[in-house]
């Protein structure tokens, strides 16, 4: 495999195979555990960090833990990391140590793959998720080696024909009770090795992990639609919905629907594992493009096109709000994909986006798919939405959020008020 870069003193190298000769392949984990282990064998030792915005570093930062390859003339490339820790989310367990890669070249954007550290299962990484057509990625070799080895000979192999198992002082390691280690990047947890989740559980975070809303609100902060970043309280121009600043509810309601006929490249299997992630990041795009809340996204039909099923599907989006007038809004909606990169959002290879007839989709609404008229995914971001609400200074009256300088407001006119009415 061609050479790659990577973070300083990588410890983790797996070979990934079947890739397009020549693609670029952008890979990233999170921070490296401060505790050294070897996660082909064993992963009990992995710290944990205690959210998702600080497991992982910022492209640029001198822990950012990833990097970019090239795949040789055989379709082979060399991803080099630090054996990462794990990182946990609300009310959920610490996932197994990854690393998520992305394949790019011309013409080609795929759905973020990821491979899991799983000691004892096939070489020990093994590729899951991702949308690739006909192609078929697969890890080739997968080693743990020492820094100063990590040019020459890898201290621990595994490849088809041989499986690094754990030895005995290993397999005694994973069974050290937890503890906890304070570093001075952020606290972490050393805990028991963790079980390997159900694809339920993967598929929540396949959804979550690459919300920019949801990582916001993990750290207790608001995602501010218009400036595409956490802040602690919105601006006087926007309203705090759903722990996200968005456009003011200043209209009538107002029902926005749109469709597209969409050529696209994703097998059956790609179709089907991704379906109900590809209708949360569809609702994530559609309310950053509209800047209001995702939940405000409240119908989608994602289907495979009967005609040819092979090549097409069809999407309606219908939006339920009051922060647009109809024919703005329904004007911006229609020019969703006139500046996104559809291949992004869907996760496979979106190679055309035409305007649908709306009215074209038939009785296909009133038979819904799981996570087409109520979000499958809504219930992780509920505990989370309350306590940055909660923080940044939000209040309810009548069931309506308010914002921080509403609440000022509200209290300068009663005190003018009552102030007046006691001749004060």
């Amino acid at each position: 495999a061609s050479a790659s870069e990577g973070p300083e003193g990588h410890d983790v190298e797996v070979v990934v195979g079947g890739l397009p000769p020549g693609a670029r392949v952008h890979f990233w984990a999170a921070r490296a555990s401060n505790t050294r282990y070897d996660p082909l064998s064993y992963t009990a030792a992995a710290d944990v960090w205690g959210s998702l915005q600080s497991a992982y570093a910022d492209l640029g930062d001198e822990d950012y833990n990833g990097g970019l390859a090239t795949a040789d003339r055989s379709g082979r490339a060399t991803i080099r990391i630090r054996a990462p820790g794990r990182h946990g989310a609300c009310g959920q367990e610490p996932r197994p140590p990854h690393v998520h890669f992305k394949v790019c070249k011309p013409g080609v954007s795929h759905r973020k793959h990821t491979i899991f550290f799983k000691p004892g299962v096939g070489l020990g990484a093994v590729i899951e998720g991702g949308c690739h057509g006909q192609q078929s990625y697969t890890v080739e070799s997968a080693a743990y080696v020492q820094p100063e080895e990590a040019t020459a000979v890898a201290a621990t192999t595994t490849t088809a024909a041989a499986l690094a198992l754990p030895t005995a002082q290993e397999e005694s390691a994973a069974n050290f009770q937890s503890e906890e280690t304070t570093t001075d990047a952020a606290p972490t947890t050393t805990a028991a090795a963790p079980a390997f989740p159900m694809a339920q559980e993967e598929e929540a975070w396949d959804a979550i992990e690459f919300s920019p809303v949801y990582k916001c609100l993990d750290k207790e902060q608001l995602y501010d639609h218009f400036a595409e970043q956490c802040v602690d309280r919105c601006g006087p121009d926007a309203e705090m919905k759903h722990g996200q600043c968005v456009r003011p509810a200043a209209f009538d309601d107002a029902v926005l629907s749109a469709a597209w006929r969409l050529r696209i490249d994703c097998n059956e299997e790609c179709w089907t594992s991704a379906f109900r992630v590809t209708l949360h990041a569809v609702r994530l795009e559609v309310a950053g493009h509209l800047d209001v809340p995702w939940q405000e996204v409240q119908r989608l039909v994602w289907r495979k096109d009967d005609r040819e099923p092979d090549t097409h599907a069809v999407l309606k989006v219908t939006v339920l709000t009051r922060r647009h007038d109809e024919s703005e809004g329904l004007r911006q909606l229609l020019a969703l994909w006139n500046h996104t990169d559809a291949s992004d959002v869907f996760g496979l290879d979106v190679q055309a986006a035409e305007a649908w007839d709306p009215a074209g989709f038939g009785g296909l609404e009133t038979s819904p798919l799981p996570g087409e008229q109520a979000d499958v995914f809504a219930g992780d971001y509920a505990p989370l939405e309350e306590k940055a609400e909660g923080r940044a200074g939000g209040a309810r009256l009548a069931g309506v959020d308010l914002p921080f300088w509403a609440i000022a407001a509200i209290a300068a006119v009663v005190v003018l008020l009552l102030g007046g009415a006691f001749g004060v």
